[in-house]
């Protein structure tokens, strides 16, 4: 089975954890993406204290994840909280 991983050089250095934040899967194209935090991609904290903040920096870096690996976030089918 063929996988391709992507890590989007606007999000932090997950590779150092142990995962990438995106991969895509054969057949068709499936593609998973790693647990959003407010982190930037020099693992700086967005919104400190600031739980709207926070959420949004998480979202915006779900779809960088996304747009990295084709798609937008229309094309989203399930989303964990």
């Amino acid at each position: 089975m063929k996988k391709k991983t992507i890590n989007p050089q606007t999000l932090f250095n997950s590779k150092q954890f142990g995962f990438s934040q995106v991969a895509i899967s054969d057949p068709g194209r499936i593609v998973f993406i790693s647990g959003q935090v407010a982190w930037d991609e020099n693992l700086n904290v967005s919104g400190i204290n600031d739980l709207a903040g926070q959420t949004r920096k998480s979202l915006d870096n779900l779809e960088i994840a996304i747009r990295e690996a084709g798609g937008n976030l229309s094309d989203i089918v399930m989303l964990r909280i």
